[in-house]
């Protein structure tokens, strides 16, 4: 007997193991957030924070029953990012506040910042800047003190 599934919307499977892309925006992966996987959003995703894009997070028991044997298989998770295509006036500010202040201190940590993984950051000392950010101010900016 042959038995044939139809491809799921959400999901692909892999022997009792399911994967899912979750789409998340930067700020959920800069700073974590909790997001709902579909079909129904029930089962929640907990996403850390300064989560990388194609980071996989695994919830064990939560895939398909695994055939002859007891329990379940995995889903697995993958985080996509999804950078905004387009600005508003404020997000674009911020946008480039943070690139100020990741210049900033990238500059101020010297070689530090040079040995640093790529992708990250070395971390800026919270008494290397002062940073001020106003959204009604238009020509608000970052001061480094």
């Amino acid at each position: 007997m042959i038995i044939r599934t139809a491809a799921d919307p959400h999901f692909t499977r892999a022997g009792a193991e399911l994967r899912h892309d979750l789409h998340i925006t930067v700020p959920d992966a800069a700073l974590g957030s909790t997001v709902g996987v579909p079909p129904d959003g029930r089962l929640q995703v907990t996403v850390p924070p300064a989560t990388q894009p194609g980071t996989v997070v695994r919830i064990t028991g939560r895939g398909l029953p695994r055939y002859g044997q007891h329990g379940r298989g995995d889903l697995n998770v993958r985080v996509i990012v999804d950078a905004p295509r387009q600005f508003s006036p404020p997000e674009q500010r911020l946008y480039e506040q943070l690139r100020a202040l990741e210049q900033a201190c990238t500059q101020r940590a010297g070689p530090a910042a040079q040995t640093a993984e790529p992708g990250t950051f070395a971390p800026c000392p919270s008494w290397a800047l002062v940073v001020c950010i106003d959204l009604a101010d238009p020509r608000a900016a970052i001061r480094c003190a």
